[in-house]
């Protein structure tokens, strides 16, 4: 690292830092308009900009191709410490505990150790996505959840104050500013922040240097060539139901071949990385469960509760890897403006115009987000290994309650005896009498009586 590279300047050739910061202006002037006025009526988008390794100046050119990611640090730029662990959010030790038998090692990894990494196979670039055209419909309150998101450690915000004086601001070099939008929050007039990881759709170049391709984080992921793999098995498997517009055989999709791996990535100079198929619960094992429940329940008149509940939150609590933030990030306005929309309902007009001369903030997501495609995944896994650690545990601590129950009832203990033979021939447990099921961050159980059911609450 040279010791002068103090500044962003030092670390882009002229041209793309006179592109850059045309683009960081333009954004900044869109931004105050759709926050002063919730309309995009008369505001100019910003344009796309990008540049490759080209663009980056000669003496960062040979690190970036080695993997190394700039940041400015105490008045310096630095290179980022890639091997160093997150700030945690999930309990590690817990996490280290329920995994402990598990053969997901990348999910342990993911939350124990490094991070979310989305094994993607983007080129180090520096790109910044216009918005989407829905983010002038709820600004304001999302630059107030991002506000939220900064305090509760999972983004990090700078304010870009010197763009007047010609003086940028990054989080990285190379980095990543998705096209940020909104949609109405379910059972609120609010709306909510949603990030467009799948930009550009169609396929884009460099604005700056030497032209080159740019594809999207999902894109660069796999994302799409999965699925058109998977489309015809899944348009095989659906069957005609009279009044039911989508069903398929759960049959049919069980039955299907595994897709080749690994999957060539178009045009990326790379290939996907194949992570494990999600297991998402279908309806009909939680009424299996029912049924079998229900006998037992019989056999002590006892009613099979449900407990539902939704994991707020879920995929934020999951940090990235120091080696992904580079590749998820936002531009915003500051969030202490839309603050005081919040603080000062009677001063709106007031409040709404002073975004007139916010600054723009750059915004990087240390979480993970739910507009990137492996991060339905990571979700569901560490779902579907809680409810069955919930379950294990569950079970081994009312092991002696059960076999009390036994000595009491003729026909448990029948029962008993013949979910063991059963358990024998399925090699799983099949005398359980608490299931647990998740459908990525919607959890619901079931057991038999208040007394199991509070227990299963309380723990």
């Amino acid at each position: 690292m040279p010791w002068w590279a103090t500044d962003w300047i030092h670390a882009l050739k002229k041209q793309a830092y006179a592109a850059l910061l045309r683009c960081l202006r333009e954004t900044r002037a869109y931004l105050r308009i759709i926050a002063s006025t919730g309309s995009d009526a008369g505001a100019h988008k910003p344009s796309f900009f990008a540049c490759g390794i080209d663009s980056f100046a000669n003496w960062f050119q040979p690190l970036a191709l080695k993997g190394h990611i700039l940041e400015r640090r105490d008045g310096r730029l630095q290179l980022i410490d890639q091997s160093a662990e997150p700030n945690f959010t999930l309990n590690q030790a817990f996490a280290r505990e329920m995994l402990a038998e598990s053969p997901d090692k990348a999910l342990l990894d993911a939350v124990t150790t490094h991070g979310i990494v989305f094994f993607d196979k983007l080129a180090p670039q520096l790109v910044i996505a216009p918005p989407m055209l829905n983010l002038a419909e709820g600004l304001s309150s999302v630059l107030a959840q991002v506000e939220k998101m900064a305090e509760a450690g999972w983004f990090s915000i700078e304010l870009a104050d010197g763009l007047d004086d010609g003086v940028v601001s990054l989080r990285s070099l190379p980095g990543r500013f998705q096209s940020a939008g909104t949609v109405p929050r379910a059972l609120s007039d609010e709306r909510r922040l949603i990030v467009n990881n799948s930009y550009p759709h169609e396929r884009c170049w460099t604005t700056v240097g030497h032209l080159a391709p740019v594809y999207s984080l999902n894109g660069s992921i796999g994302a799409q060539g999965d699925r058109d793999r998977r489309g015809p098995a899944v348009a095989a498997a659906a069957v005609l139901r009279p009044y039911v517009p989508r069903a398929y055989s759960v049959q049919a999709l069980a039955a299907r071949a595994p897709y080749a791996a690994p999957l060539l990535i178009t045009g990326s100079g790379g290939e996907a990385a194949v992570l494990p198929r999600e297991l998402k619960p279908f309806f009909w094992e939680l009424l299996l469960s029912l049924c079998i429940l229900s006998h037992v329940g019989e056999i002590f008149d006892l009613p099979v509760i449900f407990l539902g509940d939704d994991f707020a939150k879920f995929f934020h609590q999951f940090v990235l890897a120091r080696t992904q933030r580079w590749t998820s990030q936002l531009l915003m306005l500051d969030t202490a403006t839309a603050r005081g929309v919040e603080q000062r309902d009677g001063l709106v007009d007031k409040v709404l115009a002073s975004f007139s001369t916010a600054e723009l903030a750059v915004v990087e997501e240390r979480c993970m987000s739910m507009g990137t495609s492996p991060s339905s995944s990571y979700a569901q896994r560490y779902t579907t290994e809680l409810c069955n650690y919930f379950t294990r545990s569950f079970h081994s601590d009312h092991a002696d309650r059960y076999r009390a129950w036994a000595g009491d009832s003729a026909a448990f203990a029948a029962w008993l005896e013949k979910q063991e033979r059963l358990g024998r021939e399925t090699g799983k447990c099949e005398t359980l009498l608490l299931v647990a099921f998740a459908y990525t961050d919607d959890p619901v159980m079931a057991t038999l009586g208040t007394e199991l059911a509070v227990d299963a609450a309380m723990r």
